[in-house]
Order: structure tokens, then sequence, then C-alpha cells
């Protein structure tokens, strides 16, 4: 392609080329005559060449930023060989995103060092060079580029030169090529555009005429077609202008929504050649081939895209080498890229704009009994299909005809599958295209068959789920094997977190991708599934599917930028244990610290669990510098810290700088541990009493003395949320008192529902513990004594709720569903009740209905009594049926009596409870923390 020039020795490094060849050491010969004779032909290198060196990374890098900017220090260093190489790699690259602009200062040294055009060794720089100002409109440019004078001729010089012209003239060029090759000319038309193309009559052999069609082998040609009403005609009118006449035409339809399928039909009807095969789902071009491919009759088999356009010999030329040869078993052919006006291209430069076309494929029907059917996927099948024939007969079983030679024009679309982001042409050196041409190869050599069939049940080798078609449990098998593959599941730990699998003796992989993972479980003991999902937009069903499209999905916590962004080195990290679809207790408490904290001088950042609720990360949000996502598991007795747990929490610790830790529960251990091990100090929220909740006790496998027992071993400060939680812990020098906030501005005053019977509502979980049964007992008794009032409950359904609906509950109780917003349902109430069976440690319920002005009415019993005064509801003995019956008898007559009750409330909330009032507790106390 180009010239050796005579100062070549000056920039040969002997030792350099020793070094990088061992062979040639081994060989004895002259290093730089070993070059000149053959190394430049092979590819090798007379010297370092960091531009080129770079280049293979360039092409391979997730960021390209860091290798183009030292290319160009290369290339402006002006230091001419290495520039000239900079050059080239660079408006190869720019090229290749269609910046053409940036690749035109790039040209001149490029095209003026012959060193580097001989060491290139290929017409690339020239094309490169044609294209760039081609595309930046500088013809004359163009033209000067076709007269350089290391620039033999060749076909792609044609193609080049067909472009600077039009209408007949651009036809009479492109004849040149198919002259020069003895093949069949095209008419000349004025339009000179791909769907203008077609042959002139035959002027070959005469046997293509007189021979019985009989005696030609029969070709199966399969055009996979899906919305190509635009192009399709094209494609079929080449088809049947082929020379070869014996062929079966079989156009898979995969369930086009335009008028494809009506053009199919009315080729069918002029030639009876042309079959339409009609796919019931769409399945993806390979799918639709393999659908065919079962109707597939012809001794040969070959494919043809239905966008593109092929010369009227390239059946027969193809046929014709396997006829002479029966030890072939397939051939290909070449092919040029074009667009719909004949501009020639190819999305980044090689030596050549004509390459070898893998969709021409010829196969014998041999290859197809023993090696079945396309692969499943989107892209790259009829690659892995070429290789697969190359290990099954040897390398030499496919031949490559007229090579160098285009005998189809491929149009080349900006919205064809191998334009598109995700599988674009450039993957194949980082992404779809390479994760799956890689295992493909791997496949080939250690399986025992390479036999596919045409709808398998399970995946040969793991395909990057972006392009995986097939059934839906073929794209479970893949999912499963991408999953063991990247190490993106844990079993054990799957089994450790989610007991109710272990008990079911469930394979949790399966599970996991079954139904786990649309239930938002996590697969990974430092990965959030849900957190995924939230950053990324998307329901949680779908966020396994779309994880598992990354080139290399995330392994870590999600990370979600917050809106407060405050400039402060105090850094207190934020640690929640409950992220519900409802917004609970737990969820609303939380959110009330953070609110609260965020009018205090700390950057926060918070960590969740899950984030199984989208409207609470988003309140959080508002008021935090970062929301982090990462799984993590309640404490239990026995159960040892989760090492990746611990190192992660590290990690964050480190990553953002942490002052100090807070968490909400004591149900938590791994934050608290991590803490400790790094010497950050930590305040643990203390809310529970775990005297009188069994259920609790049993979740965490302790008892109350236990308990205690555990927290105080820690190295940790206290926040109880109640004076009867701090004389539980018992540890006045490491405990602070600050109650739970209730924000009165969001609680406006409530005017009474004025109904003709007593409004009485609860407001729980719904569970025994909460005291279901009471307030059933309650309403019964109510209704013997003749008590006008009428009872709500308010909360989730649940179990133990449709039992007892089952049961029959008495006509004065309605179970009103739960209620997003608790103002709603204290609205319609006049008294609030709270019969809990455990001792509350707080009491929010309590605090909330104070709050809208209700009087409640409640046991004397954990914490209440400290938000209940004498004057703002009324307190009974525990468990004291008849004693709350005789209280609402009371106020079901006193309405003066409940509106002062009510106001006393109110006013005793907003001076006791409010943020600003919490808020200066926390920060005097957390800062006290970070002084120690």
């Amino acid at each position: 392609m180009t010239q050796k020039v005579s100062n070549f020795p000056s920039i040969f490094s002997h030792e350099y080329y020793i070094d990088k060849n061992p062979d040639v050491a081994a060989a004895g010969v002259d290093p730089l005559q070993h070059y000149l004779n053959h190394g430049q032909k092979e590819g090798r290198w007379p010297c370092a060449l960091p531009a080129l060196e770079l280049e293979q990374t360039l092409w391979q890098a997730v960021d390209a930023e860091p290798y183009l900017a030292q290319l160009q220090q290369l290339w402006q260093k002006q230091q001419s060989l290495h520039s000239a190489l900079a050059a080239w790699v660079l408006a190869r690259w720019f090229a290749s995103v269609g910046q053409w602009q940036q690749a035109l200062p790039l040209l001149p040294p490029l095209l003026q060092d012959e060193i580097a055009l001989n060491i290139l060794s290929h017409q690339g720089p020239f094309l490169l060079a044609f294209s760039t100002y081609f595309n930046c409109k500088q013809t004359a440019q163009a033209h000067a580029v076709l007269s350089h004078p290391l620039w033999a001729d060749t076909v792609d010089k044609q193609l080049a030169r067909s472009m600077l012209v039009g209408g007949t003239e651009k036809l009479r060029l492109l004849n040149n090529v198919f002259a020069k090759h003895c093949l069949t000319p095209l008419q000349l038309n004025t339009q000179a555009n791909l769907d203008s193309l077609q042959a002139e009559k035959m002027k070959s052999a005469w046997y293509r005429f007189f021979r019985p069609r009989t005696i030609q082998p029969k070709v199966s040609i399969i055009v996979p077609c899906f919305n190509a009403s635009k192009t399709i005609a094209t494609a079929l009118k080449s088809l049947l202008q082929q020379s070869h006449r014996n062929m079966e035409i079989l156009v898979a339809d995969d369930c086009s929504t335009d008028n494809s399928v009506a053009i199919v039909q009315q080729f069918a009807k002029r030639d009876k050649r042309i079959a339409l095969v009609q796919l019931t789902t769409n399945s993806g071009a390979y799918v639709a081939r393999n659908t065919a491919l079962q109707q597939a009759s012809g001794d040969f088999i070959t494919t043809h895209d239905a966008d593109d356009w092929s010369h009227p010999e390239k059946i027969e030329r193809q046929v014709q080498a396997l006829q002479q040869d029966a030890t072939l078993m397939a051939s290909v052919s070449h092919w040029v890229r074009c667009s719909p006006e004949l501009v020639f291209q190819r999305w980044r430069m090689e030596d050549a704009w004509v390459y070898r076309n893998v969709s021409s494929l010829m196969f014998r029907k041999a290859v197809f009994e023993a090696l079945g059917f396309w692969d499943c996927v989107s892209v790259n099948a009829d690659t892995e299909y070429y290789y697969r024939i190359k290990q099954q007969f040897g390398d030499n079983s496919i031949v490559e005809v007229l090579p160098g030679v285009p005998l189809s024009f491929g149009r080349a679309d900006e919205n064809s599958l191998s334009q598109t982001k995700d599988s674009h042409l450039r993957t194949q050196f980082r992404g779809v295209r390479k994760d799956y041409h890689d295992a493909a190869m791997a496949w080939h050599k250690t399986a025992s068959s390479l036999y596919l069939p045409a709808m398998p049940e399970q995946r040969p080798f793991v395909a990057p789920a972006r392009i995986c078609r097939g059934s839906q449990g073929y794209r479970q098998h893949n999912v499963r094997l991408i999953l063991e593959q990247k190490q993106l599941f844990d079993a054990a730990w799957y089994l450790r977190r989610y007991p109710d699998i272990a008990q079911a003796a469930a394979e949790p992989l399966a599970h996991f991708i079954a139904h786990g993972a649309a239930e938002g479980r996590d697969p990974l003991p430092t990965f959030s599934l849900s957190g995924y999902a939230y950053q990324q937009q998307l329901p949680i069903p779908a966020a396994l599917a779309h994880w598992l499209k990354a080139v290399e999905p995330e392994k870590y916590a999600v990370h979600i930028a917050g809106e407060a962004g405050k400039l402060t080195p105090s850094t207190m990290m934020l640690v929640g244990h409950a992220v519900s679809d409802k917004l609970f207790g737990a969820e609303r408490s939380f959110l009330d610290v953070v609110k609260a904290l965020s009018q205090c001088p700390f950057k926060l950042i918070v960590v969740l669990p899950s984030a199984h609720s989208a409207k609470y990360i988003t309140a959080l949000r508002q008021y935090v510098d970062t929301v982090v996502i990462m799984p993590y598991y309640w404490w239990r007795a026995e159960r040892p810290d989760e090492p990746a747990v611990l190192e992660q929490f590290t990690h964050l610790f480190k990553q953002y700088a942490v002052k100090l830790l807070y968490v909400n529960t004591i149900v938590l251990s791994e934050p608290l541990t991590a803490a400790q091990s790094v010497g950050i100090p930590a305040v643990l929220h203390v809310r529970e009493l775990l005297a009188h909740d069994p259920s609790l006790c049993k979740v965490l496998n302790v008892d109350d003395a236990k308990m205690r027992q555990v927290l105080l071993q820690r190295k940790v400060s206290f926040v109880a949320n109640s004076a009867v939680v701090q004389n539980w812990l018992n540890a006045p020098e490491r405990c602070v008192v600050v109650p739970n906030i209730l924000d009165i501005t969001e609680w406006p005053l409530l005017p009474l529902p004025k109904q003709a019977r007593l409004q009485v509502a609860m407001l729980s979980s719904n569970l025994p513990k909460k005291g279901l049964d009471d307030v059933i007992a309650i309403a019964k008794r109510c209704c013997e004594l003749g008590v006008t009032a009428d009872f709500l409950l308010f909360g989730p359904s649940n179990k133990h709720v449709k039992q007892r609906i089952a049961a029959g509950l008495p006509h004065n109780l309605t179970f009103c569903g739960y209620a997003e917003q608790p103002q709603l349902a204290i609205a319609q109430a006049d008294i609030v009740l709270n019969l809990s069976q455990f001792q509350e440690s707080f009491g929010r319920s309590v605090l909330e209905a104070m709050a809208a002005g209700r009087v409640v009415v409640a046991y004397a019993w954990g914490a209440l009594p400290e938000l209940v005064q004498p004057d703002c509801g009324i307190l009974v003995p525990f468990r004291d049926v008849e004693a709350v019956v005789k209280a609402l008898t009371t106020l079901a007559t006193d309405l003066s009596g409940r509106q002062q009750m009510g106001e006393a409330a109110r006013n005793f909330v907003a001076s006791r409870f409010s943020p600003d009032t919490i808020a200066v507790k926390l920060e005097h106390f957390f800062q006290q923390q970070m002084r120690l």
C-alpha cells in the first residue's frame, strides 16, 4: 500500500525490536532486515511507539479522556513520527464518534509523515482523511487526498472517488470496481442511490440460462424482518435478480407494526420462491432466523438483512466456492457499509472500508445438522456461528469469496441496532459484544457438543443481559449464569438475611431470580436492589434486569444525593433500621430527628437498609447531603456481625469523614461495631422497652435483662426517648432523655366531628400487642351498656384483623384500613385510645392525637404517664376495660370537658415537643460526644 523510505533506519531500535520479538533474537537474523522483509507486514513495531500503545488502551477504557489528553500532548510536541501517529489515533477516535471538525487539524501531519504511513502500512490514514474532508464539505482537500502518491489504486479508493460525483457518473465508477473482477455491472440511472441499484442484463456464463434450475443446488435465504417497510423491497429485488435461480427466500417477520408484511406478500404473489414466515411475538432477529431455519429445505443456507442490497452474483459466487471444494463447509463474501445516498463509511477506520460480511455466511445443510441454530441473542450471533463452524470443522473450513470486493452494500442507519449505545460496535473492545464473544469462544473450546436447539431452555454460556432473548426460562437461566460468573449473589448471606427462605428449604439463587428480586430482596450484603431501583427511577420488579445490563454491575452501596449541601467539617452519619412501604412510627420518628438536626451545624449522611418507600427516601433527601442505601438487618443474639457490612460501614466513615455516628434503634449492631473499631463516637437512640414486648424479645432472641447487658457493654452513649427508658437503662452518666418530636405546625387544631354519637378511634399496626382484642371488648361492652359511641379502628389489614372480622365484630366497631395521613383519621374522632399490651417507650400516636386537640384515654403504662397529664386526658389501670368504658361514658356527655382537655393537650405538646426545642437538646448532646 505504501513504499519504504530511505531514512527508515534512523528510527529503528535494535534493542527494542530484539526485546519485543524474542523469536527474532533466537533466529540470529539482523533485526532491521527482519523488520523490512517481514516484521512490517506482520504488524511489528520498529521502536517504542507510545501513541499506538495508548491506542490499545483507549478503546478498552471506561473513561477515554485521560488517554485522549496524553495523545493530545504527544501530538502537540511536534516530534514528527510520534506526533503523526498520535494524530492518526486521535483523528480515528474523533471520526468514530462523528466529531469530524476535531479530526481536521490532525490530518496534515499524518499525511506528510512517510515513516508513520509506512509503519501503519495500510490505506486507513487516507480513508480517514478523505472521510473527514468529505464530511466537513472540504471537497478540494478530499480530491487532494485521492491524489496522494502513497495511496495505491484500491477498491476503496474507487468507492471514495464515486462519492465526489453523482448520478450516472457515480454508478460508472462503481461499475469499474465490478468490471475489474468480471462481475455484472449496474444499470445506470440518475438517482444513483441504494434503493435504485439494479443489475444490467446478465452477460455471464451461458449455463445460467440453459441449465435446468433443478441441476443448481437449492439455496435457502433467510431474511429477518421487523418494521422494514422502507427497505424490504430493495433487499428482495436484489435477491430476485440473483444469477443463481434455484432458491427459496424465507422472510421471517418479527411482528412488524408497519406494512412490511403487505409488501412481502405482494412480492410473494409475483414470485413463488418467496415465503412469509410470521412470528407470534417479537423475539429479535436471530429468533426470527431460527423460526425460518426450521422450514429451510435448501442444500445451502444463508441470510440477508432486510435493509441491505446484494450484487446479483453474490449467491452464485458463494455457491461456486463450495461446489469447487467439498472440504469447505461454508463461504462468506465481503461488503461495504453506506448511507442510502451511497456515501461509504466504516464506523472505526481500519485498513479498508470493504471487509468480511459475516452476515453473508452460507453453510451446507450438514453444518446445520451438526451445529443447529443461531444463538438467541440480539447481536453477534452470526459471528458466534461463524466461529462455531471453525471450531467444529477447522480453521480452513470457511472460504472468503472475492476478498476486498463488496458483493453487498449494507445500509448504515443511525437507528439500527449496531449504532445504538448499548450494543454499538465499539462494545467489541469493552462491553456487551466483547463479553459475549469471549464467553462464546470459551464455550467453543470446552463444550462436548456445539449443537444449539432453536428455542433452548438453558443457555450454553452466559450472554450479557442486554442482548439475551428467548423464552422466560431461557433468560432466567442466563441471569443465573451472570450472577454466578460475576459473583453478584451470596447464597449463604441470602439465607441468613431471609430466614423464611431457609425455612422453606428453597434454593436461594433460584428463589432470588424467580421471586426475591421482584420483592426487592437483596443479592449481596453490600448492594441494595431497591436502592438501585430508586436511584434509576425504576419499579423494583424491573431493577434486576436493568442492573445486570451494565458492563460491570455495581456491587456496593447506592449513594443518592440530598438537597442540603452544607459546608461544615462536622459530619454525622444517621443510621435507620426500617423502611416500610407505609410510614409507621419507626420511619416518622427517624424522619423527625433528621429534620430537627438539619437546623444544626452538621452535615448529615443518612444510611438506610432499603428503599422500599420512595416517599420516605424523597422526604429524607430534603434535609441531608446524601442518602446511602445498603443492606443490613437486625441484630439477634448469637448472630455474628456480617464482615462485608462492617467493611462497608468502615468505608463509608472514611469516605464521608464521619465525626459522629447516630443509630436510631437498639436492633442494629454492625454500624456500632464498625464505629468502635475506628474510634468514632457513637450515640444509640433507645426507643424500646422489652420487658413487656415478648414479640420483639423473640425476634432478637433475648430477654430485657440480656438486652440491657448487651447495650451497656457497647462503648456508646444513649439517647432515651422517655424517663422510663432511662430508668430501664440505669446508666445516667451515659444517657440523656430527649423525647420524640412533634411539629405542631403540621397538626392544625382539628374541629371535633360533631356526630350524634361519640366517635372513638384507635390508630395502630393492628397487632394483638397493640390492644386489638381490648378495643373489640370495649366496643362490645359499650353496646351492652348502651353507651352512644362508635369505634373506628385505623391500621393495616393483616391476618389478625381478618380473623377478628371473620369471627364477627360488634356493630359499633368499623375497620377503616390504613390511614396514609394520621391527621385524616384523627379528624374523624372525638376520643383517641391507646391500649398497648406492652409498655410504650414513648407513645407517638398519643402525642399526635394530643396535638390535634383530642382527648386520649390510655393505660397508665410505660411512658404514657409522661405524656398524658391529668388535665390533658384520662389514664386508667393496665387492661382495665371497665375503667375505659367508664371514662368513655363520662366523656360522651361532656362536650365542654372534652374541648378543654383537648386544648390543654395541644398546648402541652407545643411547649415540650417542638423540633426547635428537641434540636437544641440533641445538638448540645451530640457536640459533647464529638468533644469527648
